[in-house]
């Protein structure tokens, strides 16, 4: 399909043409370009490095290397040529060369861009954290996985093939064509992601997570018998300070967050995770679930008062309070042991989950619980 010029009479198609008759370069102009355009190909990322190579044995280098807001690698490819060469399998390899990557290392390599940049007043592990909305480090979170973004003039039939397929194994590669056009001296770009089509972009991701839930499933064991729980520390109000001093977690902003904490019984045990930061604490359930409303808790002088007259780190917990649906919910703890946020226990592997409250049975819960053991120092 071509790009046309609309006049009061006509429309008058663009003449394509080729970077190599525009006197285009592959990496000093069209890769300098997206590098400081980088939406235009990979929206909402941002780039870590330029021609990263820093590996052993090997002189192959990623044209550009970013992340993205969900903290994953993204290794992007670029070709000039019409067909895109074999960049496929280049892009493959880097990806699997780069997938170990730690937060730590990622700042160094931030950093070294950043200075050849002459931009020696920004830093880099501040650059990062901010973008992924971040307040400090989270090596658990940082590069799960890692998005492969090929950006090429044209496709053959061979890598199109390739990436349909591969996607369809739950590697996530997209590709980019860039065709330019003149018009009127001015050369033109037009940017189109093509593989998968963005329309169809949403559906392939939610494909992919109930493939991963269902293998998941398939590797699972019997439940331990112990909760993991997420606690949204700063959320609506939510603070861990005050979960401590009073003996709760909780939840609230609707029943999607609050429906499973009726999942916890009385002498149930629960790990709890805060999301960004790492786990915080182990504690037995000792009664369910009550609205903040009906939450009674010690006060100063010894005698039992609703938690929303209590002296609390953040009084913005109960700003829901006469809402039913939006509520913050709590369920009574007797904690066992509890860090301060500062001290969170986060390693690469642990069991992390979008709700509140879970049973997990797969073998990663299993070894998350096995090294909290020990970092809490909790014989059983």
């Amino acid at each position: 399909m071509a790009i046309y010029e609309i006049t009061k009479d006509a429309l008058s198609a663009l003449s394509m043409t080729t970077f190599s008759a525009q006197d285009i370069r592959e990496r000093y102009d069209l890769q300098r370009l997206l590098r400081s355009n980088i939406d235009a190909i990979a929206p909402d990322t941002l780039v870590l490095a330029e021609e990263y190579g820093e590996w052993e044995d090997s002189k192959r280098r990623i044209d550009l290397l970013c992340i993205d807001k969900e903290a994953n690698l993204v290794v992007v490819e670029l070709k000039r040529t019409e067909d895109g060469g074999h960049m496929d399998l280049q892009a493959i390899r880097y990806a699997a060369m780069v997938s170990t990557m730690t937060f730590a290392r990622a700042v160094e390599t931030h950093s070294g861009y950043l200075r050849r940049l002459g931009k020696i007043d920004v830093d880099a592990e501040h650059s990062i954290l901010d973008f992924l909305g971040w307040e400090d480090p989270d090596e658990s979170l940082f590069a799960k996985d890692t998005r492969i973004v090929l950006v090429s003039g044209e496709f053959s039939k061979e890598i199109t093939t390739a990436v349909l397929w591969l996607n369809e194994r739950e590697l996530d590669i997209c590709c980019v064509r860039l065709r330019p056009y003149v018009l009127s001296g001015h050369t033109l770009l037009d940017i189109q992601q093509v593989i998968p089509l963005p329309e169809a972009t949403e559906y392939q991701v939610q494909v992919r997570r109930k493939e991963a839930e269902k293998r998941q499933s398939q590797e699972s064991g019997p439940w331990n018998g112990e909760y993991y729980v997420s606690f949204g520390h700063n959320e609506n109000g939510r603070h861990w300070e005050d979960a401590v001093k009073y003996g709760f977690i909780s939840a609230g902003g609707g029943p999607w967050y609050t429906q499973t904490l009726h999942l916890l019984e009385a002498d149930s045990r629960v790990w709890v995770n805060v999301p960004g930061q790492g786990y915080v604490g182990v504690g037995l359930v000792t009664e369910p679930v009550k609205r903040i409303t009906e939450f009674l808790v010690v006060g100063p002088n010894g005698a039992q008062m609703p938690i929303l007259e209590a002296p609390l780190k953040s009084p913005e917990i109960g700003k829901s309070a006469q809402n039913p649906e939006l509520t913050e919910c709590l369920v009574r703890v007797r904690w066992i042991k509890t860090v301060p946020l500062s001290e969170a226990i986060s390693e690469r592997g642990f069991f992390g989950n979008q709700n509140t409250v879970a049973r997990p049975t797969t073998s990663k819960w299993n070894f998350t619980i096995e090294r909290l053991r020990k970092r809490f120092e909790i014989a059983d």
